[in-house]
């Protein structure tokens, strides 16, 4: 009688931490799988999320450090030009201010980050929502063009 009810204790202690038991959540920048004959290996590179939280104004990972990268790449700026984007990390649309600038003959190209053009839309308004809505996680770079000549590059994280 004693060893069944020590049964029944094991067994429920091991149902109650079957169910309760929560893995750790993390942000992985890449990882994968690695097997040979001598045996198997599974990686990860990225960093352990202390806290997630998400609702429909996007998301964040309490206690990790966040990136948040803003700025022009390779091009010599234009001062008749006043580009913006925000908010830079997206989870899903961002917004291209062009302030007082020309936008005659104006577009902008959004590349993948292995320089695949995705997308090519002409500017018709000093703001223009640019949505990621459904493209992956990753990095993004967003090239503005203005009379055939290209006038600021934006990198873009999108989350």
């Amino acid at each position: 009688m004693q060893n069944h009810i020590k049964l029944q204790k094991i067994f429920f202690l091991i149902l109650i931490t079957h169910f309760t038991a929560n893995g750790q959540q993390g942000t992985m920048s890449t990882g994968g799988n690695l097997t040979n004959i001598g045996g198997s290996l599974s990686y990860s590179i990225g960093q352990t999320n202390y806290i997630y939280q998400t609702n429909i104004f996007g998301s964040i990972s309490q206690g990790v450090q966040q990136p948040y990268e803003i700025f022009p790449v390779g091009i010599l700026k234009d001062e008749n030009f006043n580009a913006k984007v925000f908010p830079n990390p997206t989870s899903n649309v961002i917004e291209l201010h062009l302030g007082n600038s020309t936008l005659e003959n104006s577009f902008y190209l959004l590349y993948d980050s292995q320089g695949k053009i995705i997308s090519t839309h002409s500017i018709k308004s000093p703001k223009t929502n640019i949505s990621f809505d459904g493209s992956p996680i990753g990095c993004y770079f967003i090239e503005v063009v203005n009379n055939g000549r290209s006038i600021e590059k934006f990198k873009i994280i999108k989350n």
